[in-house]
């Protein structure tokens, strides 16, 4: 399966540095499996199973 939107490094480690600062995240950062549920498109990896 190919993603059409790849979660790029700097946005990963965007997300993990407001994670430490505000103490949360972003879902669709986390796992990309959720746009894709919500938005349709090609499948993500479901990185929460």
């Amino acid at each position: 399966m190919q993603l059409l939107f790849r979660m790029s490094h700097f946005e990963i480690q965007r997300n993990e540095v407001i994670y430490v600062t505000q103490g949360d995240r972003k879902p669709f950062i986390n796992n990309p499996y959720l746009a894709t549920s919500v938005w349709r498109g090609t499948v993500a990896e479901n990185k929460w199973n």
